[in-house]
């Protein structure tokens, strides 16, 4: 599942729940170092929402970032 949403908090953090409803066992979010908008979004979305189901993390460097999140199966 590939996450690049609006450059807003609130579009970020929506984008980032509805992935949750696919089933994913990955999830990329595009511009994850956009400390205005994607990063604290992120930031909720991992200590709110993940409730444990994450098996690890991993940033991929380019502009503007990215973040592979692992779910457990």
């Amino acid at each position: 599942m590939v996450v690049d949403a609006a450059h807003d908090f609130d579009n970020a953090y929506a984008d980032l729940k509805l992935a949750l409803t696919a089933g994913p066992t990955f999830i990329f979010v595009d511009d994850c170092d956009d400390e205005n908008a994607a990063k604290p979004a992120i930031d909720q979305f991992l200590s709110q929402d993940m409730n444990g189901r994450i098996d690890y993390t991993a940033h991929i460097s380019y502009m503007g970032g990215g973040l592979v999140i692992k779910l457990k199966m």
